[in-house]
């Protein structure tokens, strides 16, 4: 069975005030108010505020259902950015603490979950958006303000008990008349036993369409434990390359084989291109001096549906390039 994956941006409530009984499943409705992902603990005027108006302790809190057909699945919830210390709790119960504004994580919800289909299950996150000396950037004098809240989307994903995960593509010798790529990742078997089976790496376009397709490779994964795989594509003709005016994209798509039936199956999006820089010279994009000119941005401040908005308006800007802060 393929893994699902769904947003979670609707439904959550929000408390601005650090109560323990909020981790319950029960508790009172009152002085929370519902909120869309991704949110900003305190809302700030453009001007004259103060950095301490969102450096406080605020909660979330979610009903979820149980997805169908757990069985031997595992159920994950993805947080892309949480600012800036996250307590994870499920059902009353500590799941995970994340320290962190800049990471995402994953929480592993499967323990904490009422075991029947559809069962109503609360999440409830308690976040710190106070600065903590240990936690970077803080502990030095920031020129930017960090905000605080749940400030990213927030999906379910759910898997086989024996799963993909860290597909990770390179492209070497991305200039050669025929090209290569290569994709590493991780097996992952939350199962008792161990699992053999095989693995398949495939190039296709951004509507899925297979362009190449490689063997399937015999793989294995200990009972509990994790398995690193490579392979490799070569050979291939016709490949286009990515520039900044012609940006074509293909997708690698790596499936995990049981048999007949592909068990896990996880895709991203990548482009051949060769990108050099040198102490001495220009910098070279595909073997030619690109120069950069570039925009810095914020990234934690614009939401994903703005996106296309501000490239363009940065594009018209005569701009080629967007620097964004990761801390």
């Amino acid at each position: 069975m393929h893994r699902e994956i769904r947003l979670l941006n609707h439904g959550w409530s929000f408390s601005p005030t650090d109560e323990r009984r909020f981790a319950a499943v029960r508790c009172p409705a009152r002085g929370w108010t519902p909120v869309v992902l991704p949110h900003q603990n305190a809302p700030l005027p453009v001007n004259c505020f103060s950095q301490s108006r969102s450096q406080f302790v605020s909660w979330y809190r979610l009903h979820l259902p149980t997805p169908a057909g757990v069985g031997d699945r595992r159920v994950f919830l993805d947080f892309d950015g949480v600012m800036m210390v996250a307590k994870v709790h499920v059902n009353g119960k500590a799941a995970f603490t994340h320290r962190g504004g800049y990471v995402g994580f994953s929480v592993d919800v499967t323990p904490f979950l009422r075991p029947r289909g559809g069962a109503d299950n609360v999440v409830a996150v308690r976040v710190d958006a106070r600065l903590h000396d240990d936690i970077p950037p803080c502990g030095k004098v920031m020129d930017f303000q960090t905000f605080g809240g749940l400030y990213r989307d927030v999906r379910l994903r759910v898997v086989p008990g024996c799963y993909l995960g860290d597909l990770f593509v390179r492209t070497p010798r991305a200039l050669a008349a025929r090209k290569t790529f290569a994709a590493t990742a991780t097996i992952r078997n939350t199962r008792g036993g161990d699992w053999r089976g095989a693995v398949r790496l495939e190039l296709c376009d951004l509507r899925g369409r297979r362009i190449a397709s490689g063997p399937a490779a015999p793989c294995a994964a200990p009972g509990g434990g994790t398995a690193e795989i490579a392979l490799t594509l070569e050979g291939l003709a016709g490949i286009k390359l990515w520039d900044v005016q012609n940006p074509r994209l293909y997708l690698a798509r790596l499936a995990l084989l049981d048999g007949s039936e592909t068990l896990d199956c996880v895709e991203t999006r990548f482009g051949f291109r060769e990108a050099v820089f040198s102490k001495e010279g220009p910098f070279l994009l595909n073997g030619k001096p690109y120069r950069i000119m570039a925009g810095e941005v914020h990234f934690q401040r614009i939401p994903r549906e703005y996106w296309a908005d501000r490239l363009l308006k940065i594009k018209a800007a005569g701009l080629n390039t967007v620097g964004t802060y990761v801390f």
